[in-house]
């Protein structure tokens, strides 16, 4: 009994502790003040967002710093790559520059002055603007181109400078007689010269074709000669542009030979007693070549005289120093070095087009600086021709100087060539410098575009989110390496792109439907829902120039004809090429 009222209160107090241990609330195994844990909540939170806030500023400055950098980075590459470009086609420039001034002598004006004043071309009295008549002629040919001739040598002009190539010639061409239809007065009317017009009969002495002529004035026969036509391949004659009409090759020629000036001046008044220069000529040219052995200079002069249908005379001369004869020393040597750069130049300008023909095909066309390249490329080609051209008939010409049965040695060829060239390098030049300042202007304008257009876009805020579009071309520049890169073969790829670059909604366009309410995440995830290849392959294109061969290749393997991707690739559409990448994507 004591035993159990001993062991029994102990049994229940013990089960009871253990159920009141079971079963008693969380709270009451502690004793602590509500008030303290309060506090440290409030204290724990307000730390928690402090540092929240300072990890998001960190965040903005870091990203405002990479934006800082990234932007001096893409305007300091940028700069570098105009400034090698126009340091290049400074570079070609001046070659052109040298190579076109090569083929000039400075002391050709001065040389031309010379020659006007020794034949008293401008000069008041005896000058080309007193002949009024055709016996005017006669007397300008004997009192101021014979005196300009050395009297003691032959061979030299007056001023003991010039030599003379070969004899000068005296050439006229004429037209036929034609019946006339208005007076019965009247028998023949002599009209303009022209190509149908012109006379190439041989006739006898006093342009009669009675031979009994000939046999009354045999001491004369000698000039028969001047009164027969000659072919311009006899006489080597060309084409001339004269004040009034052009004339043709060929005619009826005098030739002042090695004999005394006395007899040339006997000569020149018995073919005016002849009437060698009568109603039927039409145009009368005095023709020869120099060397001046100072200057190292040749000239070819004309001195011409228009007998116009009116009964006018237009008198006119040319004297074009030309250069053909290159000294041997080092000059030589260092134009023709700047002769194999320009070429080297235009082959690697040329290759260039080529390979955009290639890749682009008939749309290379569509661009109309493109055709002005290709006239750039054919001159500068046909510059090339010409020279080599000069070199053999500088070669020819020396030839004929040194033989001496040769009586007519003319340069008129060569003169001729020698313009050419000369209006093809000033016209080369001059598109030259038009195309590249085009093409500058063009590509620095692209390229301001674009950046305005990323820096509207280059940062946005939509609910708490930001978005990010850096502006590189860094990936796409790499590529250039990569060529396999846009090696695709997956059609559905392709069709991808195609659709892509069809759809004209654009982010911008469709902010402003929205009025300004459009999420661009929920934009990008419908693009990249519609195109899920594209977007992958896009994720790592952040933006692309509107120039950029590398986008031009990607997207034109599609069938996108090149006028429809550049408008695709115009900044006021850049948003189509811009993929918003963050780190939840």
């Amino acid at each position: 009994m004591s035993s159990f009222l001993l062991t029994q209160p102990i049994q229940v107090a013990a089960i009871s502790f253990l159920l009141v241990l079971i079963f008693r609330k969380a709270e009451s195994f502690t004793n602590f003040d509500e008030t303290i844990e309060i506090e440290s909540n409030i204290k724990f939170e307000k730390e928690a967002k402090q540092n929240k806030n300072d990890l998001i500023n960190e965040s903005d400055d870091i990203e405002k710093s990479l934006n800082s950098k990234r932007e001096t980075y893409l305007k300091e590459k940028k700069a570098k790559m105009v400034l090698r470009e126009i340091l290049c086609y400074c570079i070609y420039l001046g070659i052109l520059f040298i190579v076109s001034y090569s083929n000039k002598d400075i002391n050709s004006f001065s040389y031309q002055n010379n020659l006007k004043k020794l034949f008293r071309v401008s000069t008041q009295s005896n000058g080309l603007d007193q002949v009024v008549r055709t016996s005017d002629i006669y007397s300008w040919i004997r009192n101021s181109f014979i005196n300009g001739i050395n009297a003691r040598d032959r061979n030299y002009l007056n001023d003991q400078v010039s030599y003379i190539i070969g004899n000068p010639i005296i050439r006229q061409l004429r037209v036929l007689k034609e019946k006339c239809k208005t007076l019965d007065t009247l028998k023949y009317c002599f009209h303009d010269y022209d190509f149908f017009n012109q006379d190439k009969n041989s006739y006898g002495l006093k342009w009669s074709l009675n031979i009994s002529e000939l046999k009354e004035n045999e001491k004369n026969s000698y000039l028969l000669d001047s009164f027969s036509y000659k072919n311009s391949d006899k006489i080597e004659t060309y084409p001339y542009f004269g004040k009034y009409s052009s004339y043709f090759g060929g005619g009826y020629v005098y030739i002042l030979k090695d004999q005394s000036l006395i007899k040339t001046i006997e000569d020149l008044k018995t073919l005016e007693i002849l009437e060698w220069i009568d109603s039927q000529t039409r145009v009368v040219f005095i023709e020869f070549s120099l060397f001046n052995v100072n200057l190292n200079l040749f000239a070819y002069c004309t001195i011409i005289f228009e007998l116009l249908p009116t009964g006018n005379i237009l008198a006119s001369s040319r004297f074009e120093p030309v250069v053909l004869y290159e000294a041997e020393n080092s000059t030589k040597y260092l134009m023709i070095t700047f002769n194999v750069i320009f070429i080297l130049f235009i082959s690697f300008f040329m290759f260039k087009a080529i390979r955009l023909i290639i890749k682009t095909k008939m749309n290379y066309f569509k661009k109309f600086w493109n055709y002005i390249d290709w006239i750039i490329f054919a001159f500068s080609w046909a510059l090339l021709s010409i020279y080599i051209y000069k070199q053999f008939a500088k070669e020819d010409l020396f030839t004929k100087i040194k033989s001496k049965n040769t009586n007519v040695v003319k340069l008129q060829s060569l003169s001729y060539w020698n313009d050419i060239l000369s209006i093809l390098f000033g016209t080369t030049l001059l598109t030259e410098s038009e195309s590249e300042s085009e093409s500058k202007n063009q590509k620095l304008s692209e390229n301001q575009q674009c950046s305005l257009s990323n820096k509207k876009l280059a940062r946005r805020h939509i609910n708490d989110s930001t978005y990010t579009f850096p502006p590189t071309n860094r990936r796409i520049s790499k590529l250039k390496d990569k060529k396999k890169a846009f090696v695709i073969t997956d059609t559905h790829f392709l069709d991808e792109i195609e659709n892509y670059l069809k759809d004209s909604k654009t982010y911008i366009q469709n902010m402003k439907e929205t009025k300004g309410l459009g999420d661009p995440l929920m934009f990008f995830k419908h693009n990249r829902a519609l195109f899920p290849n594209l977007t992958s392959k896009a994720l790592n294109l952040f933006c692309t120039a509107p120039t950029s061969v590398s986008a031009e290749s990607l997207f034109s393997k599609a069938g996108l004809k090149q006028n429809d991707l550049r408008n695709r690739l115009n900044p006021h559409n850049l948003d189509k090429l811009i993929f918003i990448k963050t780190n939840s994507l």
